[in-house]
């Protein structure tokens, strides 16, 4: 996968509220590379420009089946007014769908922080 410096932040990148581990299921390495690369040009395309957003790292599990979506958000309230609701959101989704088994499974997490 292109390694390009796009949105590709930290794990503590400043700013990000709301983060978000989402798990994408496929049947194997074809559509596991297929599915990022649609998911990336959606990021490209109109997510990286809504409100709130701050970054995204997709990572391509050594299984060759799973993706793991690393999203950043400055807070859960941008997460679903710019991004759950939007209505490209449904062609995200339709993309997900085309190359994914079931529906994508989010962990909303906060990052830690040792003080």
């Amino acid at each position: 996968m292109d390694q390009t410096p796009r949105d590709h932040a930290s794990p503590d990148r400043a700013g990000a509220g709301h983060v978000l581990f989402i798990l994408l299921e496929t049947p194997g390495p074809n559509e596991q590379r297929q599915l990022a690369a649609a998911v990336q040009e959606h990021i490209d395309t109109w997510v990286r420009h809504c409100p709130g957003y701050v970054s995204t790292r997709l990572h391509l599990a050594a299984d060759g089946r799973t993706i793991v979506n690393h999203a950043q958000w400055t807070d859960e309230s941008h997460y679903r007014r710019n991004f759950q609701e939007d209505p490209r959101k449904k062609e995200l989704d339709a993309s997900i769908a085309a190359y994914a088994i079931g529906a994508p499974k989010p962990i909303p997490c906060q990052v830690f922080s040792h003080d």
